[in-house]
């Protein structure tokens, strides 16, 4: 009776929690958008899987073209898939070839593991990098393509050599490519060095201390052959530190190139409190920064976009920040979870600015909801895309709906998508529409098993938003299966976006989506009333997983 009675009340507050939780609304309206059904993309049959930190890229030529790229944290590989009928259906592409020495993709716990962009002239773009399980280093790819992934030419990126006197450790991830809009031969990657080498032991980094001794730099090479062969790689983040006196760690850059010819690299910061050898006190509050190359990646101008107002006590976070630009008018738009002490309102910001990139707007809260935060590093990882009408689209990982908190007081189990859109240039945002159909239960997959977790997916056309994320709907405690699924907030009659395609399937086929969204919160309920019966039946819970290529 008592699992009954939990049942009904998270359902009457799930209903509750479909409408928009007293939202402003924006003053200019976006056009109502749809949200279609969801798509598995990733066909992987294995039961040990674990598909995680999607990335999204749209043909600027074809609306129907979209390429995805994902990592599984289990096998350390990545892939790309492809779409030729605006995300209904995906096929697999063939993996690139790359020496045998770096065969593992999926090493990183947090941030976006590999990119995927196309370039103005078609030409299909994908970097990931290359890990190596022996001597726990890694470097940089970069795969181009002129058949969609049919076949790829790869390159190697300069290495970022190991020199732990000098605070290297030979660790190259997490890239970023940027494609010039004007001149398809300019194409630049940006990437982390010493990215999450915490997670590698005390021989490997010769007692070294990650933080205080190997440090996360960042780091952007330019290529003017289309991505044949790279100049040397500049350390963008050079001189910007926390204090006068102390460097804070930097998340790999994402880039983005400009309307003009510049090459934007931004990055946030990670402050921890105290020193070396005591690491007590408060942090520095952490900045997010902006470097930007208006001579083709030869140099770059460095300049702090915003600091933290209230450190997290010993730690403070500007994780992963997310720009886009909007190619009609180059607005740029920057995204990140604002971080602060536990317990404080959750806020996913958003700036932008104008003048390419030199001055900035305060923050805008765009969530139209606040939970109660109980962590404190970021986990909603918020995406952000512009449209080629200049709609910018938002989306992000989001507690809201977290039933479990009202069955067993813990944190973190249910997990949605949530998304917004500004059709004033940000200025005001949209009420925040759900996307998944389904609550992403969390103590399955990666994420709670010391995975990765990474940025939602997204990308932008005047018709719709394509969005991706990883979701755990097809695995059980046992399997701890995670896969990438796909939607679209669609503003537009799905005839608009293709024809018949795919599997036998047609347009009609995403008509389940409105069914499947009416259903998605009662479906919470009875996952978490079904949860709770395992748990008080003494149900066990999978043994946690490794990612691979962490020692």
């Amino acid at each position: 009776m008592r699992t009954r009675t939990a049942v009904a009340s998270v359902l009457v507050a799930g209903v509750a929690a479909v409408s928009p939780l007293g939202a402003a609304r924006a003053a200019v309206d976006p056009p109502p958008a749809t949200v279609d059904a969801a798509v598995q993309v990733t066909p992987d049959p294995g039961a040990s899987r674990a598909h995680t930190a999607p990335v999204i890229a749209v043909d600027p030529k074809n609306d129907r073209i979209v390429a995805l790229a994902e990592a599984d944290a289990l096998s350390g590989r990545c892939a790309v898939y492809v779409s030729t009928n605006a995300g209904l259906s995906w096929a697999a592409t063939p993996s690139p070839a790359i020496p045998a020495e770096w065969p593992n993709c999926a090493f990183i716990p947090f941030g976006p593991v590999v990119d995927v962009a196309f370039g103005p002239d078609g030409t299909l773009y994908y970097a990931f990098s290359g890990f190596n399980p022996t001597t726990k280093q890694s470097r940089v790819f970069l795969a181009r393509s002129g058949d969609l992934g049919g076949t790829w030419d790869t390159t190697i990126l300069p290495w970022i050599a190991p020199n732990l006197d000098k605070g290297e450790a030979g660790v190259d991830s997490v890239p970023s490519i940027a494609v010039d809009p004007t001149n398809p031969k300019r194409v630049s990657v940006g990437w982390g060095s010493n990215w999450a080498t915490y997670a590698l032991n005390a021989n490997v980094l010769q007692n070294k201390l990650y933080y205080w001794d190997v440090v996360e730099r960042v780091y952007v090479a330019t290529s003017t052959d289309g991505g044949r062969t790279f100049g040397d790689p500049v350390n963008v983040g050079d001189g910007l530190k926390l204090t006068p006196t102390v460097e804070g760690v930097k998340p790999p850059p994402q880039v983005v190139a400009g309307n003009k010819g510049e090459i934007f690299a931004i990055f946030g910061e990670y402050s921890r409190a105290g020193t070396r050898d005591d690491r007590t006190g408060v942090a520095p509050p952490a900045h997010i920064y902006l470097a930007t190359s208006r001579d083709g990646g030869r140099t770059y101008d460095k300049a702090t976009i915003f600091t933290g107002p209230t450190p997290t006590a010993t730690s403070d976070w500007t994780w992963v920040p997310r720009m886009a630009i909007d190619r009609a008018n180059g607005n740029l738009y920057a995204v990140w979870e604002n971080m602060s002490s536990a317990g404080d309102p959750v806020q996913i910001s958003a700036i932008r600015s104008t003048d390419g990139g030199r001055t900035w707007s305060q923050p805008a809260k765009i969530n139209d909801a606040e939970w109660a935060r109980k962590w404190n590093y970021p986990e909603l990882y918020p995406s952000i895309s512009v449209a080629p009408n200049g709609r910018v689209d938002v989306a992000w990982y989001d507690w809201r709906n977290d039933a479990g908190l009202t069955i067993d007081a813990k944190k973190d189990i249910f997990q949605d998508v949530y998304y917004t859109s500004s059709v004033d240039g940000g200025l005001t945002w949209a009420p925040n529409l759900r996307l998944n159909d389904r609550a992403i239960d969390r103590h399955i997959g990666v994420s709670q098993q010391g995975g990765i977790r990474g940025p939602i997916g997204i990308g932008s056309r005047d018709q719709a938003a394509y969005v991706a994320w990883d979701d755990t709907r097809n695995g059980t405690e046992l399997t701890q299966s995670q896969d990438i699924y796909f939607t679209r907030a669609r503003l537009a009659d799905p005839a608009d976006l293709f024809s018949s395609a795919g599997n036998g399937s047609s347009p009609a086929a995403w008509a389940a989506g409105g069914v499947a969204a009416g259903l998605a919160l009662a479906g919470v309920a009875l996952l978490a009333g079904n949860r709770l019966f395992r748990r008080r039946a003494g149900a066990g819970t999978a043994p946690g997983r490794v990612p691979a290529g962490v020692s």
